[in-house]
């Protein structure tokens, strides 16, 4: 699954100027639509170390999950468009205008920032006893 670090986009009619080379003026809040001690969740916290020690500014790490990741997207999409409030976004930010009635618009209300991994998936199931299995397979195109 790609995780993304997208940031709130230039949402007011006045934008906000800053300097790149004052970036970051303050602290992160790098914002976690899922619950602590996922795998989200973790990369986000090795993700903030790692900013942390870089831009010698604190990157805090804000789990708000809930309603499919919406809560916490929301928060950053409502938030000041000035680079200090980020989120860490799956697939599900793809995937979730098709699905719900959000309350943003995932290509005007953020702004891409860098993948920050992508995982390979697979599908598994529970063992069936071995008399069951080789019947079950069967019908399986390729699954031998």
């Amino acid at each position: 699954m790609p995780l993304a670090l997208c940031a709130a986009a230039a949402a007011s009619a006045q934008p906000i100027k800053q300097d790149p080379a004052s970036y970051p003026g303050r602290p992160i809040r790098l914002v976690v639509p899922v619950p602590p001690g996922g795998s989200s969740d973790g990369m986000a916290r090795v993700l903030a170390q790692h900013l942390t020690e870089r831009w010698g500014q604190q990157v805090l790490v804000d789990n708000r999950a809930g309603a499919a990741e919406v809560i916490g997207t929301d928060i950053v999409a409502k938030a000041t468009p000035d680079g200090h409030t980020v989120a860490l976004v799956s697939l599900r930010y793809s995937v979730n205008p098709s699905l719900l009635k959000l309350p943003y618009d995932t290509l005007k209300d953020f702004q891409p920032v860098t993948m920050t991994e992508a995982r390979p998936h697979s599908s598994t199931a529970a063992r069936m006893p071995e008399s069951r299995s080789r019947t079950s397979r069967r019908g399986m195109s390729g699954c031998q």
